[in-house]
């Protein structure tokens, strides 16, 4: 998943945009991400583009799908590329899916699926 700030540049934007400061540097967008692993199954890894490695996640579960969190913060202007690689439960048939919750845009969801054991 790609994410991209297309903040304009904040010096021109109010206060009551950019939130002034106060928990952000004025223009920088911090997302929190949830991402849901198949129930039964779990999130194996989470990384970004510009990383080293893989990012401080915060492991739960909700029922039986377990669920891992992490914050982004974007500079204006700029991309990441998000990383998950997921494990299905044994005997899954259906093919994966993307939810997102509603944003100010239209958001074209793609999903590249792989199987780690033909890789």
């Amino acid at each position: 998943m790609r994410l991209t700030s297309t903040v304009p540049d904040p010096a021109e934007l109010p206060a009551y945009v950019t939130g002034g400061g106060a928990f952000v540097p004025a223009g920088v967008v911090r997302t929190n991400l949830a991402i849901f692993a198949p129930a039964d199954g779990s999130v194996v890894s989470v990384s970004f583009s510009g990383s080293d490695g893989e990012l401080p996640v915060l492991s739960q579960r909700q029922g039986n799908v377990p669920v891992a969190l992490t914050t982004v913060s974007l500079d204006p202007g700029r991309s990441t590329e998000l990383a998950v690689e997921l494990l299905t439960a044994k005997r899954t048939a259906s093919a994966p899916t993307l939810r997102t919750t509603p944003g100010s845009r239209e958001l074209v969801p793609s999903i590249d699926v792989g199987c780690a054991a033909n890789s």
